[in-house]
């Protein structure tokens, strides 16, 4: 396992990933404060195995962490808080590149 409870900076971290399943049950990001393209570009990933248990408060930025997912359909985020800012155009992720469906924070 790879120990990520004291990173603080996670940005860009799967960033390009070409895996269909990304699990990350296992990873403490409590302390972590940049989330930016965290999964950005991940075109090929189909799941996100623990993201509801990400610890989010420290975040501080978010933007376009989901920004090119295009095979993502479901993310649970109910256990998100945001507590910092989400950038300049305050987006945590955009939609896929057919602008037809996909997800947007507001």
């Amino acid at each position: 396992n790879l120990d990520t409870s004291a990173a603080t900076n996670m940005g860009t971290f799967f960033h390009s990933c070409s895996n269909s399943i990304i699990d990350v049950s296992n990873f403490d990001v409590s302390k972590n404060e940049n989330f930016s393209q965290f999964f950005e570009d991940c075109k090929n990933v189909t799941q996100i195995i623990g993201l509801e248990n990400f610890d989010t408060s420290n975040g501080i930025t978010f933007d376009e962490m989901f920004n090119q997912c295009l095979k993502i359909e479901k993310l649970d985020l109910s256990n998100y808080t945001e507590h910092g800012k989400f950038g300049e155009d305050g987006i945590m992720w955009v939609k896929k590149s057919d602008y037809t469906t996909g997800y947007q924070y507001y």
